[in-house]
């Protein structure tokens, strides 16, 4: 006879194959983004179990953040695998301050966060005006995705983590890269969509 056996190890409710809706788990532990050097802690980490086994799609929210010259600003995703990707830096100028600001990343977002200007709540694409620069130890340092449009960057959230589990630890890196200012966000969320873990069928004589 055939048995199907689940391996995730949380019920076995879902078919081969089927999408998973989208689930999201939050740090609610404030960050603080210190003038000129890493924000603390470094990195947020959020762990999630019980997600998608295969990754078709990732959003990350940000709330409440704060800052008054968000340009200095740069922020890298890495997730359970060491993957990482850049999801904000250059964006924003001198009159552009942020408070208390919610939004989000996604690949489906019609915009990118503006260069020069400020924004609004809403969804952005992942977003970066400038090139490698170093998120220290124990980050990335300049190993990861371009999504541009500086260099014509083409990286999103689908080329980097499609196809790669959501299970295990994602770390939010945020950086303040030049003097004068500091900021603050209030928590961040992580949400995916994707399939489970596939039923592995084996036979019994």
């Amino acid at each position: 006879m055939h048995i199907a056996k689940c391996l995730l190890g949380i019920g076995c409710c879902a078919l081969s194959g089927a999408a998973l809706a989208g689930s999201g788990f939050c740090s609610s532990a404030p960050i603080t983004i210190t003038d000129n050097t890493t924000a603390s802690p470094y990195p947020s980490a959020i762990s999630v179990t019980g997600g998608p086994g295969s990754i078709t799609g990732v959003t990350v929210a940000l709330a409440g953040f704060t800052h008054p010259f968000p340009d200095d600003v740069g922020i890298v995703l890495v997730g359970p695998t060491g993957l990482a990707l850049r999801l904000q830096g250059g964006a924003g100028d001198a009159n552009s301050a942020a408070s208390g600001l919610s939004y989000t990343f996604s690949d489906t977002a019609t915009n990118t966060l503006p260069d020069l200007t400020g924004w609004t709540a809403g969804a952005y694409k992942p977003t970066t005006y400038y090139g490698a620069e170093n998120f220290p130890a124990p980050g990335p340092g300049t190993t990861y995705g371009n999504p541009g449009p500086f260099g014509a960057g083409t990286a999103t959230f689908a080329s980097t983590y499609a196809g790669t589990t959501s299970n295990g630890t994602w770390n939010l890196y945020v950086v303040d890269f030049a003097g004068g200012d500091a900021g603050s966000l209030s928590q961040w969320c992580i949400s995916f969509t994707g399939t489970p873990v596939m039923l592995q069928r084996f036979s019994v004589d």
